[in-house]
């Protein structure tokens, strides 16, 4: 009899095994398929001095919908010459991780992904880090001056339109202005909006510098802490009013120009863009004074 009841214990006992391992595997399952399919991850350009502190990298995922979580914990951020660290991703969708300390001059890029525990080849990001040393001088752009529709989201995998007539004229007086300075374009906007208008500046050929994402709601904060890395501003170029007003109040000089859509076409921009020009190409006695 117990022989029997021995027997009966070991099927009980294996159909319990199975069940619960078809379980585990159709949960698995079922988490990959509600997965959401249309995430969305956004890397950030990062700026750091030559020699200095690590950089402070960040990267954003979201989902489809508005306040959907992506159903993942970790990012990786990898450079090509071998560094990575983890980055955790919050509740809000925000990652973020300290960079590689001590970095040479120059632009270092650096891919944003999952871990190879969870591959999804569709889930990636690039950005760059730009290094450059901290007394050199640069000079601050509203990218929304600069580019038409700054902020608006593009299909994903679409190629930005092409650009308005005035966008030329505008990205000549740029190279201008940032001869000998490293530019630096100040975007505000969600996450989407900064993929997208950084994408928008090196399609329309603005001179290479870094897209510096400048969080809404936080922009004085954003301002201070670029001005910390690269302290010799000379000046801003700014349409959006508070970005106008954070510029200032970090000491920085600015000058106020139209937005990018509000120009009608080349020779608008030219007038628009000739006090800008003149101003901040004359040279002025005793050398350019940044907090003026």
């Amino acid at each position: 009899m117990f022989r029997y009841l021995g027997c009966i214990l070991v099927v009980v006992m294996a159909l319990v095994l199975v069940v619960s391992l078809a379980a585990i595997l159709l949960g698995a399952l079922a988490a990959r398929l509600s997965a959401d399919p249309a995430l969305h991850l956004t890397a950030f350009d990062g700026v750091a001095p030559v020699g200095g502190p690590p950089p402070r990298l960040r990267a954003w995922t979201e989902g489809s919908e508005p306040g959907r979580r992506a159903d993942y914990s970790w990012l990786v951020m990898r450079l090509e010459d071998g560094w990575s660290a983890w980055a955790w991703i919050s509740q809000s969708g925000h990652s973020w991780a300290l960079g590689p300390q001590g970095l040479r001059t120059g632009p270092h890029r650096f891919v944003v992904g999952l871990p190879e525990v969870q591959p999804r080849l569709d889930l990636s990001a690039r950005a760059t880090i730009y290094a450059w040393p901290q007394g050199d001088p640069v000079i601050w752009f509203d990218a929304a001056a600069i580019v038409p529709a700054c902020g608006a989201r593009l299909i994903r995998g679409a190629a930005p339109s092409a650009p308005p007539g005035q966008v030329q004229t505008l990205i000549d007086v740029v190279e201008t202005l940032a001869s000998g300075r490293l530019p630096v374009y100040l975007v505000t906007a969600d996450a989407q909006g900064y993929a997208s208008a950084r994408r928008r500046l090196k399609a329309y050929g603005a001179p290479p510098g870094p897209a510096f994402w400048v969080i809404p709601g936080q922009e004085r904060g954003r301002l201070l802490g670029l001005k910390k890395v690269w302290p010799g501003v000379h000046a801003a170029v700014v349409c959006n009013p508070t970005l106008l007003d954070a510029a200032a109040r970090a000491k920085v000089r600015v000058q106020a120009a139209p937005s990018a859509d509000a120009l009608a076409g080349p020779a608008e921009a030219t007038e628009a863009w000739r006090p800008i020009l003149e101003a901040l190409t004359a040279r002025p006695v005793g050398g350019d004074n940044v907090r003026r």
